[in-house]
């Protein structure tokens, strides 16, 4: 049976490498979020790929049916330096650092909103340590007592000038390093040219997601749901005319019935225009436009449907925050690919899940619970091994 992966035991970097790494993120709260889309599939351990210009991590549910990429660039750091002389089997040079994610969760669970996080790894200094610092850059001010004026006031003065030259606040810490085993075989599934590409605002997103846990069975999280972009008579309130629309389809179905969220895809009820040659220093559309988007291809249809676990809506969900848009791609019995990009061009946050194959009634019965719908889901990789690195 084919896999995400292909498990190959990877050892630690040589006893001689030398790797470093010292980085501070631009917004905290960024980390602590990837760090929840990471936990949320592979709860105990995080293995961040480090390289020169970039730091990444993927990671796989224990199923097997979902991958969760993330891949941040300069951009995401006010500062960032790293260095190492070990090289993946690509001859990349990045090195990892496995740490217990528990832990790290932990530590920015302090973490107060002004506080920046600053990141320190060196293989030569300390091999076996993490080094975590939380630093509040404003320090900490001392509520004084109103002074009172008199010529009595310089030793008030000089109690204000020592308060207001205080050291900024420190917290530090320092994680164990974990051997890491396999993480370099993970990869991601290929985007196949001819799949339907789907752009949502993360506002449409996010209101699919929470009405397809809210109106449906009591246990809807496990329940199987759908994605399609059929074509749709719609009567135009303006006109009256009535014409087939392009629709971006959230669904559910089992044993209580059926729900559906559409989404009108952008210019569908417009007259089509003559198209014109656009000049190539255009600009492109902005990723934060509140339409939606929707390119057909043959390797899907209007009547084709894409149908996975809802548990899987919720987790990508959880990037919502500090994503701009959710771009999804879909092929017929190929994973479901969302790719968001984060905000000010700091990086992509990718989950990767498998569909479900069967009939329309095979995927209502697995919304009694999760056991079937994970059986469901490796059946995609029955007969083809194209997401492993071999």
């Amino acid at each position: 049976m084919g896999d995400f992966v292909k498990e190959e035991p990877m050892e630690g970097g040589s006893a001689s490498s030398t790797s470093k790494l010292e980085c501070r993120f631009k917004d905290q709260s960024l980390f602590k979020t990837l760090l929840q889309c990471s936990g949320s599939i592979q709860p105990d351990l995080i293995t961040f790929r480090v390289r020169e210009n970039s730091m990444s991590y993927v990671g796989i549910d224990s199923s097997h049916c979902a991958l969760v990429n993330w891949e941040l660039g300069r951009e995401a750091f006010e500062n960032y330096y790293a260095t190492t002389d070990e090289e993946n089997e690509n001859g990349d040079k990045e090195f990892l650092i496995s740490v217990d994610l528990e832990l790290m969760n932990k530590i920015l669970k302090i973490c107060k909103s002004k506080d920046s996080v600053h990141l320190r790894y060196n293989s030569e200094d300390k091999p076996d340590v993490l080094e975590v610092t939380l630093l509040d850059p404003r320090g900490e001010q001392a509520i004084a007592p109103k002074e009172e004026e008199g010529a009595g006031s310089a030793g008030n003065k000089k109690a204000k000038q020592s308060r207001g030259g205080a050291a900024p606040r420190l917290n530090q810490f320092s994680i164990t390093v974990k051997p890491h085993c396999g993480d370099r075989s993970l990869e991601l599934p290929p985007s196949k040219e001819d799949c339907y590409h789907i752009q949502l605002p993360k506002d449409c997103f996010r209101y699919a997601q929470e009405n397809l846990m809210e109106l449906s069975v009591s246990d809807q999280k496990h329940a199987t749901v759908f994605m399609a972009c059929p074509r749709e008579p719609i009567r135009d309130s303006r006109t009256g005319n009535v014409k087939k629309c392009d629709v971006v389809r959230f669904g559910s179905q089992n044993q209580s019935g059926a729900m559906a969220i559409d989404f009108l895809v952008a210019e569908s009820l417009e007259e089509k225009k003559p198209k014109q040659e656009m000049p190539a220093d255009a600009p492109a559309a902005p990723l934060t436009s509140a339409k939606v988007f929707l390119t057909r291809k043959e390797g899907f249809d209007d009547q084709s449907k894409c149908r996975f676990s809802n548990k899987w809506v919720s987790k990508i969900g959880l990037g919502l925050p500090i994503i701009e848009n959710v771009q999804i791609e879909l092929a017929t019995e190929y994973p479901a690919i969302f790719i968001c990009p984060i905000s000010e061009g700091m990086g992509v946050l990718r989950w990767v899940v498998s569909p479900h194959l069967g009939t329309e009634e095979e995927g209502a019965a697995d919304g009694e619970g999760d056991g079937g719908a994970a059986a469901a889901d490796d059946d995609v990789f029955a007969e083809e091994d194209e997401f492993s690195d071999g």
